[in-house]
């Protein structure tokens, strides 16, 4: 995540303190890494009805927050988060479930809230999208700051009442795509509309085969109350992930057909 630092101070976005800047992957750089196998770039998909595959190098970097930052995101969240999916001695698997033990719910929590909110106040084009978050933005921050999902002193507001975390281990029963090339694509930062603001704003990405989806409600919103996906983050000591074929999930189906015609018209294999 740390990159190379500015000459002169800005205001840390984190701490909000006049000091030099780093570099900052919106996405964390290990993920990336993994994807690309030494390989110095990627297909990166772009969501939307007609989705559209392209070489890039995955790098979105903008100057946010002071060394100080940087190094206290690291330790507390990435470090744990950007390897959930693989410390194999603690994964467990079965014909339809991932389950991952010693689960640390609060930190992996926060560590997807870090990416969504380093995408929210970056001035990347590509996250024009998801700048209406910039109105949490102090929700984010003081729940990063002070490693909590409380909003409130007293407790009773907390972060995870209105944003929802859901995972999905993505698969091929066919056997089309092997596991090991769909644990290969990367689906950048995107999101999905409800059909009203009831029905929530859906933020989501994908890494090392799983789907990971952030999903925003009005806190008035009669489908937030009766939310209970399977897939759903839930406080509890391990986690459990349900496998869905990518076949059953159109944004993703259709952004791998987009690799595949990239492949096709570039005459070589991606590598993402």
């Amino acid at each position: 995540m740390v990159g190379e630092a500015s000459s002169t101070a800005h205001e840390c976005r984190l701490c909000r303190e006049s000091k030099p800047l780093e570099r900052s992957h919106i996405i964390p750089k290990s993920f990336y890494r993994r994807v690309k196998g030494g390989e110095s770039q990627l297909y990166a998909v772009t969501a939307g009805p007609t989705p559209l595959a392209r070489q890039s190098n995955g790098d979105q970097i903008q100057y946010l927050l002071c060394r100080d930052c940087e190094s206290f995101i690291s330790r507390q969240y990435e470090n744990y988060g950007t390897q959930l999916f693989t410390r194999t001695s603690q994964i467990i698997e079965n014909d339809d479930y991932i389950y991952i033990l010693k689960f640390r719910h609060t930190e992996y929590y926060l560590f997807i809230i870090t990416i969504l909110w380093r995408a929210a106040v970056s001035d990347l084009q590509i996250y024009r999208e998801i700048k209406p978050l910039e109105n949490a933005e102090s929700i984010f921050r003081q729940c990063i700051r002070n490693k909590t999902l409380s909003i409130d002193s007293a407790g009773k507001l907390r972060i995870d009442d209105f944003i929802k975390i859901t995972i999905f281990r993505l698969t091929d029963p066919t056997n089309e795509i092997p596991q090991e090339a769909l644990n290969k694509i990367m689906y950048s930062l995107s999101l999905e509309r409800g059909k009203t603001a009831e029905d929530g704003v859906h933020y989501f990405f994908t890494v090392d085969g799983y789907l990971i989806t952030a999903s925003v409600f009005p806190t008035s919103s009669p489908v937030l109350k009766q939310w209970y996906p399977v897939g759903r983050l839930r406080n509890r000591s391990y986690l459990k992930i349900p496998k869905v074929s990518y076949h059953e999930l159109e944004q993703i189906r259709n952004g791998i057909d987009a690799i595949a015609n990239a492949r096709d018209v570039n005459g070589k294999q991606p590598s993402a």
